[in-house]
């Protein structure tokens, strides 16, 4: 048949076929119409490209969008330039897509990095609505505006050099830090990829980043002795100075301490006794977990007034911030307890490790303190150990956790030259609120955050 305007139509209007047709011009060899079982018509060309083994398939349209007669030119220069050894359609492919590049190239970056802050964002809220701990989508936030968005700030996608993302870690002087700044990147160029071959665009950004030198070892732990300076020196320190004392008598995570609540506490508990019950979404370990409370930490917890202001009603968080929000401010209060108990470094996490280590030394079992740190079992104990052991071994903790009051006691008692009183554990004065005021002169934002450091502009 010879495809044109009427014949066309003609098929259009007959039964819509079980299968696919084709239908065959009677001017142009290997250019025809295709029919789907849909009824739609496509114009095609059949065609075999100079030096190659196989017959090519090329696709021109649609009826009647496109016309008979332009359809009926595209398929003789396909089939042109199949005789010469050139692939029309990979060509126009191949211009379409240097188009697309040229275009890209004035995409301001900052365009890519709002959408990806935006995500991250939402990210971030959705878990702090369901009660979980967004501080790792904070820090990355952080890093995007403190060195990832003042170097790419004024660039365009294609002008942008992918080595400076290496450059950029390189440039820190902290290994922890140069961490945090390669999975910011990665996860900035593996959304920025995503973005950018949907729109048809590809750049030349590394798949892979290094960090140089290793981070800090996690093996330091306080003496029994600085704990206990410790402990002195929070009692100058208000309701963060309870919390540290809190985190110290549970050795709990900073950020499970910081998230209790009034609801979490079952002080009365006739069966288990005084306990703290963890909720899945606030430790680490993603399932509920039971802390044991020791006479102190019973004390502390009965001890401490709720906070409440003119503006803020009562909060159920025990340690509540300003506001009534979870508390923050940590790296104000580990400089203070430092000053104050005289500890040359160390944080509120090496206290977890003090108290376990005090215990083993006093043989408690290792299996027993893997329980109180709230560990994942297959990552911390051995073999079979790790796939079969599933007691709580309850009455243990709590043995263990009374046994580290008494002894940090006796040194807290050594210290002071005085015995304290096992009633109220030396929670026997009116509870008062401090602030923890920065020194004058000293850069906002912690020591870490001061290391941050960027290129210059190129």
């Amino acid at each position: 048949m010879r495809i044109s305007k009427r014949a066309l139509e003609d098929l259009d209007r007959l039964p819509k076929p079980e299968k696919r047709e084709i239908y065959w011009d009677d001017k142009v060899p290997g250019f025809g119409v295709r029919r789907s079982i849909g009824g739609r018509i496509t114009y095609v060309v059949k065609l075999n490209i100079r030096g190659g083994q196989q017959n090519k398939w090329v696709t021109l349209g649609d009826w009647p969008s496109l016309v008979p007669d332009v359809a009926r030119d595209l398929a003789m220069e396909h089939r042109a330039a199949g005789r010469q050894g050139r692939d029309f359609e990979a060509e126009n492919e191949a211009r379409a897509a240097k188009a697309r590049q040229e275009a890209a190239g004035g995409m301001p970056l900052v365009d890519l990095l709002d959408s990806w802050r935006t995500r991250t964002e939402a990210e971030m809220q959705a878990r702090v609505t369901q009660g979980q701990a967004g501080a790792h989508e904070r820090e990355l936030l952080r890093l995007e505006r403190k060195v990832l968005r003042p170097d790419m700030q004024g660039k365009s996608v294609q002008s942008y050099d992918g080595a400076r993302f290496q450059a950029l870690i390189n440039q820190q002087a902290s290994p922890n830090l140069a961490r945090n700044l390669r999975t910011l990147f990665v996860r900035f160029i593996e959304f920025a990829q995503t973005e950018l071959v949907l729109k048809g665009i590809r750049v030349d950004w590394p798949a892979k980043l290094t960090v140089r030198g290793a981070p800090k070892s996690r093996s330091y732990y306080h003496s029994l002795e600085q704990t206990a300076a410790a402990w002195i020196a929070a009692g100058h320190l208000g309701r963060r100075g309870a919390l540290l004392r809190f985190i110290i008598l549970t050795l709990a995570r900073r950020g499970e301490a910081a998230a209790l609540r009034d609801q979490d506490l079952l002080l009365d508990a006739a069966q288990l006794g005084p306990h703290w019950r963890q909720v899945t979404i606030t430790n680490k370990s993603r399932r509920e977990h039971l802390v044991p409370l020791s006479g102190p930490a019973l004390a502390l917890l009965r001890w401490l007034p709720r906070r409440s202001t003119r503006t803020t009603p009562e909060t159920d968080y025990i340690f509540s911030g300003r506001a009534g929000r979870k508390v923050s401010g940590w790296t104000d209060l580990i400089s203070s307890m430092r000053e104050l108990a005289g500890l040359p470094e160390g944080g509120l996490h090496d206290f977890r490790r003090t108290g376990v280590s005090v215990l083993a030394d006093h043989g408690v079992d290792a299996v027993v303190v893997d329980k109180l740190l709230n560990h994942k079992a297959s990552a911390t104990l051995p073999g079979v150990m790790a796939v079969y052991q599933r007691s709580e071994m309850w009455v243990q903790r709590r043995a263990a956790l009374d046994l580290w009051a008494d002894l940090l006691f006796a040194e807290i008692e050594k210290q002071l030259g005085k015995p304290v009183s096992r009633e109220n554990w030396g929670f026997d004065e009116p509870f008062a609120e401090v602030r923890i005021v920065r020194k004058a002169g000293q850069s906002k934002g912690s020591p870490r955050r001061r290391r941050l450091r960027g290129l210059e502009p190129s």
